[in-house]
């Protein structure tokens, strides 16, 4: 399935420890910001589910250097996937 049928997933069928985020790289290296400065996990979280901050409020090395993005990054490391949430725990959607 793809990202945007994650809806349709039954995320007690999956087995995490077969995936990685693949998106990783990414977010360990990015940021997603929408037009009104909130700061997203992932360029994947299309209802922006996992925020980080604002921009608006805070700086970007603020938020950069969080401890919510730097256990964020732990997580999806470690395969947290349902722990996250979010997104993230049909991590299955999201490989190609």
């Amino acid at each position: 399935m793809a990202w945007a049928e994650r809806e349709k997933v039954d995320v007690d069928k999956i087995n995490y420890e077969e995936y990685t985020c693949p998106r990783l790289n990414r977010n360990e290296r990015e940021a997603f910001i929408t037009p009104a400065g909130t700061w997203y996990a992932c360029c994947l979280d299309s209802n922006n589910e996992l925020i980080l901050g604002n921009v608006i409020n805070q700086s970007i090395n603020e938020i950069f250097f969080s401890n919510s993005r730097k256990e964020l990054i732990h997580l999806l490391r470690e395969k947290q996937f349902v722990k996250i949430g979010g997104p993230c725990k049909t991590v299955n959607c999201c490989q190609y």
